[in-house]
């Protein structure tokens, strides 16, 4: 038997504290009993010193070594083997497994021990929690996850009623868990070594990928949750190539086809096309054998609603890997999206013209003509007219020839039937165009002739205002929602810059109503309707000015609402019940956040007097019932459940003192089928070395296995016959401490002192 210390503090350190304390009970606590009989003082400083010699012991915790008695039970040698799925990958000598190179290390591990009578092999598989299993096999790779933190926890537990002489650890060392196994091995590891519980670790596995195997991942996709049907879409595609130096990789977008599928259900994933500019799918080139690069494409939303989005990198030809080919998004689409065709030779005024692209609902697209000696009509694409391309034309300084008479005619039958036409103003814009006598004669609300076209090289500036122009609202058009631009709307449009001359218009009819003038009450803005469609005039070109003049946000609103209003889109609404999921997309076992609220028919939040009723649909159609709560004017709601891939969709009613609020508002999000094995096989030996070193263990190679279970050995010889007992960590301890205080304060409670 021999005892040892192991003190807080080095141990000349922790010997002053021990009589610095006895120190001072001997010098303050005397004077305070002087009063009492010399029995009760006797007692009292007793007590109060022993109270302090218990806890100097457990200061320098002690522990005595004793021999073990000769029928002890043969001790533990705990064999703890990764049955992980990315123990299946070939990426040893040979193209072995690393799960074959572990049985390998078993099988030497068990011929070491089968003689030894003191040391009993216990093997276990783990990925979430060891599983003990007497028969070890290759096929044994069926573990979704890996938890070395979890695996450490059980340890931990075993360790208190077990007789454990060794531990081994056989993995690729990389932790791949998801709540509420993603348990930190390192802070286990440490309670481990803190209990003398040494774990020797073994690694196996490749950190990086064989020079034959190629593999491409999708690993952030950039979009927006939200967008406006008929506005393209931009998508960034972030992809990693592995081993696909000089190859091409086709990255392409799957949209949902949600025609005829109902709410709360998914619909088919197939390749979206490429139309109105957008181009669904790229290839890019791979230079370096290992290379992250980004892929630009774009999607055209046609129709309202929630989608889910696929990106996918084509599969190159022998890659073993795919699950992490492919990547899912949502995006909302939302009414409202404008599509605006702006045509006009290259001018000052584009720029303005074009900020209204900057809405999130409109998209302008500019189609340039050249006028020059040699051209005698604008390129124009065939489809620039046809039926739902557009739902706005801004028509720019365009003689009517270069645009072309059955052109012209197509564009009057689209804004007859619903679109949206404006023409600004220019030397050859409305009569100095040639429009007189022209299909758009009849729906442009100003007077045209024949006489005021204009042939180059002689342009006449005789239908033009010269100088500054003052634009001005008319008394109907400061009521009109055109010309809106803020809540002292007279004094701001008084305060921009005036315009640089502009083209003489006269109204034709009744039918047209002026809302903008100069200062000389020149017509500037005309307005009417023709058939389904609206049709504006605007005399200037040359609002450009107001972006040099610092009024860039009153153009901004100005040519948005000019453009939003030719569209029919000034007055739409939201629904009276609305729920937002955050986020998106999910992995397995991650919480989603609902934010959901009702609004009146004005718009206003509704607080008062509502109730809401959240259900989740999870992918197996089951619904549950989660409750509400209530964060100033928004509702929130959480949930958990979300371990199972797939499609999760939430639906929230709102009932006002009883009665619904419209229609149930529907979200959705998406558990994302990750294989957290597969996706990214990399070993991770420094994890093993960090827990091999928080442990005091060892950190072995495969191939020193061998020699360290001959060291192993000898430590086993040193230590099978002596057993480490603690004399300050244990209850009887801590009893007696407890007991010492409690006697000194009930004799002190007696004699007055407190």
């Amino acid at each position: 038997m021999s005892i040892t210390f192991e003190p807080v503090w080095n141990l000349p350190i922790a010997v002053i504290i021990m009589i610095a304390t006895i120190v001072l009970v001997l010098w303050t606590y005397p004077p305070r009993i002087r009063h009492h009989s010399p029995f009760t003082r006797r007692f009292l400083l007793a007590v109060r010193l022993a109270a302090v010699l218990v806890l100097s012991i457990a200061m320098f915790r002690p522990a005595i070594t004793l021999d073990r008695d000769e029928d002890d039970q043969p001790g533990e040698l705990i064999v703890l083997a990764d049955a992980s799925k990315s123990m299946s990958i070939e990426d040893g000598a040979g193209s072995l497994s690393r799960r074959q190179l572990l049985l390998d290390a078993i099988t030497t591990i068990r011929d070491h021990v089968k003689d030894q009578e003191k040391l009993q092999l216990k093997t276990y598989n783990f990925a979430v929690e060891p599983e003990s299993a007497e028969e070890l096999t290759a096929d044994q790779t069926s573990g979704e996850q890996t938890s070395l933190g979890a695996t450490l926890r059980w340890l931990n537990k075993e360790a208190t009623q077990r007789d454990i002489r060794s531990i081994l650890l056989l993995s690729d060392g990389a932790q791949r868990a998801v709540p509420p196994y993603d348990i930190d091995p390192v802070a286990e590891a440490m309670q481990l070594g803190a209990s003398q519980q040494r774990v020797n670790t073994i690694p196996f596995g490749s950190t990086g990928f064989a020079d034959n195997v190629s593999d491409l991942a999708i690993q952030d996709v950039q979009v927006s949750e939200v967008g406006y049907e008929k506005k393209v879409v931009p998508v960034r595609v972030r992809i990693r190539a592995v081993g696909a130096a000089g190859k091409q990789v086709r990255v392409r977008m799957l949209v949902e086809n949600r025609r005829g599928v109902k709410l709360g259900e998914a619909g088919e994933m197939s390749p979206a096309t490429a139309q109105q500019g957008a181009t669904p799918f790229t290839d890019v080139t791979i230079s370096e054998d290992t290379q992250n690069v980004t892929a630009e494409i774009s999607w055209f939303p046609e129709t309202p609603g929630e989608y889910k989005l696929a990106f996918e990198a084509e599969p190159l030809d022998g890659e073993i890997q795919t699950n992490n080919n492919i990547k899912h998004s949502m995006i909302t689409i939302l009414k409202g999206g404008v599509r605006v065709a702006y045509i006009d030779r290259p001018r000052e005024e584009g720029p303005a013209i074009r900020t209204v692209g900057t809405a999130e609902k409109v998209q302008i697209d500019t189609y340039s003509v050249i006028m020059g000696k040699l051209i005698q009509r604008a390129n124009l694409p065939p489809t620039l007219f046809e039926p739902g391309q557009y739902d706005v034309y801004i028509l720019g300084e365009v003689p009517a020839d270069l645009i072309g008479k059955e052109a012209l005619q197509k564009l009057r039958e689209r804004v007859d039937e619903g679109a949206g036409l404006m023409m600004i103003g220019g030397l050859r814009s409305f009569g100095g165009g040639g429009y007189a006598a022209t299909p758009l004669e009849e729906i442009l609300p100003v007077l045209m002739a024949p006489s005021q076209r204009q042939t180059p090289p002689n342009l006449s500036t005789k239908d033009q205002l010269i100088g500054d122009v003052k634009m001005r609202p008319t008394e109907a058009g400061q009521f009109h929602y055109l010309m809106q631009l803020g809540s002292d709307n007279m004094s701001t449009w008084l305060e921009l810059p005036p315009l640089n001359g502009a083209n003489k218009l006269e109204t034709k009819n009744n039918f047209a109503e002026v809302l903008a003038v100069d200062e000389q009450n020149n017509p500037l803005l005309i307005s009417q309707d023709y058939g389904a469609g609206r049709v504006l005039a605007f005399a200037g070109d040359s609002t450009w000015l107001w972006l040099l003049g610092g009024h860039a946000e009153e153009a901004q609103r100005f040519w948005q609402q000019l453009v939003l209003w030719l569209a029919h889109k000034e007055e739409d609404t939201d629904q009276p019940v609305w729920v937002r999921a955050t986020p998106r997309i999910l992995s397995a076992g991650q919480k989603a956040s609902f934010q959901f609220g009702a609004r009146d028919e004005n718009g206003k939040p509704i607080t008062e007097n509502v109730e809401f009723k959240v259900q989740v649909k999870r992918p197996n159609g089951e619904m549950v019932a989660i409750p509400p709560r209530q964060q100033g004017n928004r509702f929130v709601a959480d949930f958990d459940n979300t371990t199972e891939a797939g499609d999760y969709w939430v639906q929230v009613q709102a009932l006002r003192n009883g009665r619904p609020v419209g229609y149930s508002a529907w979200g959705r999000f998406q558990v994302e089928q990750i294989d957290l094995e597969l996706d990214n096989p990399a070993a991770d030996p420094g994890t093993l070395q960090q827990i091999a070193s928080a442990t005091g263990g060892a950190f072995v190679e495969p191939e020193e296995l061998k020699n360290f279970l001959e060291r192993l050995d000898r430590i086993h010889e040193e230590t099978d016959e002596l057993e480490l007992v603690r004399l300050w960590d244990n209850w009887w301890f801590l009893t007696l401490f407890i007991a010492l205080m409690t006697v000194e304060w009930t004799t002190r409670k007696i004699k007055g002192l407190v």
